[in-house]
């Protein structure tokens, strides 16, 4: 949690923001889950062209994890998206959760 903005047993109006979350260790783990599609995808083209069968199926598997990544990328949106409903996440939270998914999905989209 990065800041909190109220104390117990404040009053508060409707819309106000609670609370900010720290999202430094989530975009870093996205980072890393974003290098990762990209040698995963890098791998499997190579395997592909001149290969192994135990190639492909290592990249192959290592994609499917890219996308797990992806779709945690997804469920950590879908809940600061419920969060800034509730005023305790930001809209700015939620705009940059929602640009880590959409690059993520980019990434996988081929595969």
């Amino acid at each position: 949690m990065e800041s909190l903005n109220v104390q117990q047993g404040d009053q508060v109006a409707a819309g106000k923001v609670l609370l900010q979350l720290d999202d430094v260790q989530a975009r870093a783990r996205v980072a890393a889950a974003e290098s990762g599609v990209k040698t995963a995808q890098a791998a499997l083209e190579a395997a592909t062209h001149n290969g192994s069968s135990q190639e492909r199926q290592a990249s192959a598997s290592d994609i499917a994890k890219a996308k797990i990544d992806r779709d945690q990328a997804r469920h950590d949106l879908d809940a600061l998206t419920k969060l800034k409903a509730t005023g305790a996440a930001s809209a700015s939270e939620v705009a940059s959760a929602q640009e880590r998914l959409d690059h993520r999905g980019s990434r996988t989209s081929c595969c």
